[in-house]
């Protein structure tokens, strides 16, 4: 897990938080609570007790990341808007797992080019756009 804590922070994100973590309680038994995108937080995982160690180190990294400046590259304008105006619109299946709704977009294809050249970048949008006047509907 430190690992993947480690690739996020050098990513760029300076905030991780556990998501779907199923915790199962001694009396349930092995192999205890299931959910299917979770990872197994309790004293049946082998490292259970290296999970405060796990956590402070988190916590330092992100208390240092935090207290920076970003510094990206580039600002990658998204309108976000022509996304959402689409069939279906906000009720759409904005997924991780199946991205084709933002790799099919010029904007996804722009992203993928950049982020293979080696370049970082954020996202940025109507109301993040300096002198672009907001949208109202």
């Amino acid at each position: 897990m430190k690992f993947l804590q480690d690739d996020l922070f050098l990513s760029g994100i300076n905030h991780i938080f556990y998501h779907g973590c199923c915790y199962s309680p001694d009396e349930a038994g092995w192999p205890g609570w299931h959910f299917y995108a979770s990872f197994e937080m309790n004293p049946a995982n082998s490292i259970w007790r290296d999970t405060p160690a796990l956590n402070a180190y988190a916590a330092r990294c992100q208390s240092l990341l935090q207290s920076g400046r970003p510094d990206n590259d580039i600002l990658l304008y998204w309108p976000i808007h022509g996304l959402l105006e689409r069939p279906g619109g906000p009720g759409q299946d904005f997924t991780v797992q199946a991205r084709a709704w933002l790799e099919d977009q010029p904007i996804g294809r722009t992203a993928h080019r950049l982020w293979d050249r080696g370049w970082q970048f954020d996202y940025v949008s109507d109301r993040q756009w300096p002198g672009r006047r907001q949208r109202t509907g």
